[in-house]
């Protein structure tokens, strides 16, 4: 009997309904191009090395990801790629939606945007002096690897569900991941970017004919300094890896940021699944009508101060939405002006004309935001 991950996922529905939704907002906007994985190369590698290498004969110029319609609004040198890199980690490239909660036609799978894999491929082609055809299947060695961690992350929570008759996955998402995504308690980021350059580590995985080309790069360097300038969490990749295991199954199990699972039920969490290979997660491509920061990010100076506003940032904590201060980290409060340090510790407050006059910009620039209740 041909049974496969959608027989598995249509079985556990019907067993336990309460441990799925439907993603309401996915985090790319509505006139997005969402379409099944084409445009790039397979980031299994399971082509013939002969039959890629014939292939990867273009120049970064000649990038044929450009021919079937016009290119994306996105940045145009290193340095922007870079620094969005260094805000949003890998969700600048590239997104998982699980199938816990897959998108209201039922996609799920790892979604790459192609304008930002472009541009990493070109910044690669550009530092190796590589073809941009090799070049987007080193771009794909680093992304992919961090994608597919959240499909073991997913698989895992499943067979627990499933196990204890009871939903994990959902409470965890709502009650811990979105409140410690960008800090160094985000197990689940930590472990996927690890999951990077222990692959980037252990070459015998990549391809000998990329692996020609990356040597120039010293590759594993190359994707560590690249993971370590992510935000926290993400950039926390080389903790203890059984005290990330731990934590990140306890977070599951608990619904609990700082809960622990003991080793050796440690050892398990998310490792590789014995029936359903990474290979069988979907893959897919997003076409963006414009750069990412474009559509999520605003930036309001008032006070001579720079504040940044999140349109999807999953951390709900002080409001929802709430501000960081571009130079010094801080948080604001958009309901009475409050500036937090960290979540125990508040430094000041924001005059109340200048908490308008961000308040006013925000309703401005992104007409129907809800914006919390005014408390001043």
């Amino acid at each position: 009997m041909n049974y496969g991950i959608p027989d598995v996922l249509a079985d556990a529905r019907r067993q336990l309904p309460l441990a799925f939704s439907v993603t309401s907002q996915p985090p790319w906007p509505n006139d997005a191009d969402l379409r099944d994985y084409k445009v790039l190369h397979d980031p299994t590698l399971s082509r013939k090395a002969d039959q890629f290498q014939s292939e990867t004969t273009e120049s970064i110029e000649d990038d044929p990801a450009t021919e079937s319609g016009p290119s994306e609004v996105w940045p145009s040198n290193a340095k922007e790629i870079e620094d969005a890199i260094s805000e949003f980690g890998m969700e600048a490239l590239a997104a998982y939606i699980s199938f816990h909660t897959p998108l209201p036609d039922g996609r799920w799978g790892i979604f790459f945007y192609e304008g930002p894999m472009r541009q990493l491929s070109k910044k690669i082609a550009a530092d190796a002096t590589v073809p941009f055809g090799v070049a987007s299947w080193l771009a794909q060695e680093i992304v992919w690897p961090h994608e597919v961690f959240h499909y073991r992350f997913d698989l895992y929570a499943l067979y627990q569900e499933l196990t204890l008759s009871a939903p994990l996955y959902l409470p965890y998402e709502e009650h811990v991941y979105k409140s410690v995504v960008f800090t160094s308690d985000c197990w689940e980021e930590a472990l996927a970017n690890r999951t990077c350059v222990d692959r980037a580590t252990h070459s015998r995985k990549v391809p000998e004919v990329l692996m020609a080309y990356a040597s120039s790069l010293r590759w594993a360097s190359y994707v560590s300094d690249l993971c370590k300038k992510s935000p926290p969490g993400y950039s926390d990749f080389d903790a203890d890896v059984s005290c990330s295991r731990g934590g990140l199954g306890g977070q599951l199990r608990q619904a609990n940021a700082k809960a622990h699972l003991a080793f050796p039920q440690s050892a398990w969490v998310a490792t590789r699944h014995p029936t359903f290979r990474e290979d069988t997660c979907p893959l897919y491509v997003i076409r963006l009508n414009r750069g990412i920061s474009s559509f999520t990010r605003i930036v309001v100076k008032v006070g001579g101060e720079p504040w940044k506003i999140h349109k999807y940032d999953p951390d709900p904590w002080p409001t929802s939405p709430h501000a960081h201060h571009k130079e010094t980290g801080e948080v604001l409060d958009l309901t009475d002006g409050t500036v937090w340090k960290d979540r125990s510790t508040n430094t000041r407050k924001v005059a109340k004309k200048h908490l308008m006059a961000i308040r006013n910009d925000l309703e401005r620039r992104w007409p129907g935001v809800a914006l919390p209740a005014l408390r001043v």
